[in-house]
């Protein structure tokens, strides 16, 4: 599963990504994503948020991401990404169908 690939990259010191937005370039390895997973997840408990609620994640494609997908995936919380030029109107109809 999913869950198994995480658990066996999450200790890995390897390089992971890299983002560059044009200023400045970030670097993380798997463990980085890994502790940035586990911190999220129990942010998401700690909110309340539970196994099999729905979440949606409307951002760009960047780290926090990534971190926030795999997080969720840790909960077992489902995550439904969103596109961050999405219309007012389409983000509360996803919201009312999720």
């Amino acid at each position: 599963t999913l869950l198994d690939v995480f658990h066996e990259f999450a200790a890995l010191p390897d390089k992971f990504l890299t983002f560059d937005d044009g200023f400045r370039s970030l670097t993380l390895t798997y463990r980085d994503v890994a502790q940035g997973a586990y911190a999220f997840a129990s942010e998401l408990k700690l909110a309340g948020i539970a196994k099999g609620d729905k979440i949606i994640l409307c951002g760009e494609s960047r780290p926090g991401w990534v971190i926030a997908f795999w997080g969720a995936l840790l909960e077992g919380v489902v995550l439904v990404p969103l596109e961050p030029s999405s219309s007012d109107a389409v983000i509360q109809r996803i919201q009312q169908a999720t």
